[in-house]
């Protein structure tokens, strides 16, 4: 949670939040979007489609939560949600991407760059922010 905490003010977002433990741990100043709502503080809804303004924030946050075979259209969301140089942070069990490489690929043609990549146990943490280059819109898999 560290890096998080030293690294980010402003408007973050827990897509996918589950028990919005995030929301807990920075004292309610994350937004908690998932599917089901857990508590008062998180907002029911398709985290392809989340209530919130084009370039509104700061920093998304994806943990555990890239379960969907729409995965990528949650990636989509969180970049129109992003301002510019907007932080996403990604925590995926390493196993879930049976080819990362393919999977960063994909973030740059949505519209991220890579700025650091760390395994740790079972993990792969991603850290990436949004790119003013442009991108072609991307043909999702269905």
């Amino acid at each position: 949670m560290s890096p998080i905490r030293k690294r980010l003010n402003g408007a973050k977002q827990d897509f996918g939040c589950g028990e919005a433990l995030l929301a807990q741990e920075f004292e309610n100043r994350v937004q908690s979007f998932d599917h089901v709502a857990v508590n008062e503080d998180v907002t029911s809804c398709d985290i392809a489609h989340v209530p919130l303004d084009d370039e509104s924030l700061d920093a998304a946050i994806f943990s555990l939560s890239l379960m969907g075979t729409n995965y990528l259209e949650y990636l989509k969301e969180a970049h129109r949600c992003l301002k510019l140089d907007g932080h996403l942070w990604i925590a995926e069990t390493t196993s879930r991407y049976q080819n990362f490489p393919s999977f960063e690929e994909e973030l740059s043609k949505i519209g991220f760059d890579l700025i650091g990549k760390q395994e740790k146990g079972n993990f792969t943490f991603l850290r990436l922010i949004k790119s003013d280059r442009q991108t072609s819109p991307m043909q999702i898999p269905s």
